[in-house]
Parts: structure tokens; sequence; C-alpha cells
């Protein structure tokens, strides 16, 4: 279920989204290149990720889902953002060392636009 997502988290994520290196306080698998790569046709570098995301998780009360069985050490939500004028399903792991985050889903709804 959605719910609005804690500042708490979203503070650290936007502040690492906004100034944070690829490869280095932004981490993604190349699961997350490819599908990002076909889902936007391959107009759109991962670097141009970093905004639709920002725009998103900026939106004051901003909602998503809490995803607790994630493998990664750290507190994950899932939440919608759009690209393009399409919606995407985005992921992102904020780890507990709190200076560095892991993008794990930014591609379009697997299941339905309606349900995270």
């Amino acid at each position: 279920m959605e719910s609005s997502i804690p500042k708490d988290w979203l503070d650290p994520v936007l502040a690492i989204l906004g100034q944070g290196e690829f490869g280095r306080e932004i981490q993604l698998t190349t699961t997350v290149r490819n599908r990002w790569d076909a889902d936007t046709l391959g107009q759109a570098f991962i670097y141009d990720v970093r905004e639709p995301l920002m725009l998103a998780l900026s939106v004051a009360g901003v909602t998503g889902k809490l995803i607790t069985d994630q493998p990664e050490p750290g507190v994950t939500y899932a939440f919608w953002f759009y690209y393009d004028n399409r919606k995407f399903y985005g992921k992102i792991c904020f780890f507990n060392n709190k200076v560095r985050l892991k993008l794990l889903s930014a591609h379009r709804p697997n299941k339905g636009e309606d349900y995270l």
C-alpha cells in the first residue's frame, strides 16, 4: 500500500541524486541501465534519469511503497515518476551508511500503472 515517503529518507536521497556521481554515490545495475535504454527507446542516457527522479521525489506529500524484501542493506521505496510524458516505476535503496543509494528500478510498469 502506498503512503507518504518520510522526509528522513527523501532529504538525503534528493541530496545524493542532486550531487552524487553515478558509479560512486549513485549505484545501479546493468539491468537498470538496459531497461532504461529500452524503455526510453534509446533516446536517453542513464544520467538522464536523475532529473525525473528528483522531480518526482520533490513533490510535497509524495507517496510510495516501502519494500521490505530487498537484499540490499538499507531502506527501499518504490514510487512513480514520469519521463517524456510516460509513467515509469522507480525503486531506490538508501543504504544504511547514509552516503550512497542504489537505483534498483527505472522502467515502464511491469504490472500496470495502478499499483506499485
